[in-house]
């Protein structure tokens, strides 16, 4: 039988190497995006904190009034 020889063994510490180096390759990358994700997360936070704690009524819609016209209050001194 010509087709069924048997495999070329030399290959297999190449092909163990190459899945190695990819593993630790692959580790050392989810580290790095598992640390800008973090870091994003971080922004995303403060960003958030800052909008809720000035009370951001500049960007909530005006209110209509019975006639159903809409009045802006934004602008009104008092």
């Amino acid at each position: 039988m010509k087709g069924a020889e048997v495999p070329n063994r030399a290959k297999t510490p190449a092909v163990s190497n190459w899945f190695g180096n990819k593993r630790i390759r692959y580790k050392k990358n989810i580290g790095k995006f598992q640390e800008e994700a973090n870091i994003y997360a971080a922004k995303t936070a403060v960003t958030a904190t800052n909008v809720s704690a000035h009370g951001s009524q500049a960007n909530s819609p005006s209110t209509p009034n019975s006639a159903g016209i809409m009045v802006d209050f934004r602008n009104v001194s008092l």
